[in-house]
């Protein structure tokens, strides 16, 4: 395991037995709340999401560490809007994220 990821088996090591199967549980499932290839985003949740007047992101502790607007929950919805339209390249957004 390389240093990056020691602090996670460290918080694991310290919780009782039963958060400790619940947290690997999810880690092995997480894989599954992912959208399939081929499956196209909910435009409407995302057209709401990214012209809504970013109420969410003044208590968003992501932008509030990061600084960088595209991080914000908008952000990332209109990140996601171009993406789905063939607007920008994937490559490009995950550069700017």
């Amino acid at each position: 395991m390389s240093k990056k990821n020691a602090w996670v088996m460290k918080a694991l090591h310290e919780l009782p037995l039963a958060m400790k199967a619940k947290a690997m549980k999810h880690f092995l499932q997480g894989n599954k709340k992912y959208m399939k290839k081929g499956i196209r985003a909910d435009m409407d949740a995302i057209i709401k999401c990214a012209t809504c007047p970013n109420m969410c992101k003044f208590d968003c502790p992501v932008l509030e560490a990061e600084k960088n607007e595209a991080l914000s929950p908008a952000g990332k919805a209109r990140i996601a809007y171009f993406l789905e339209n063939g607007l920008l390249d994937s490559d490009y957004a995950r550069e700017i994220m």
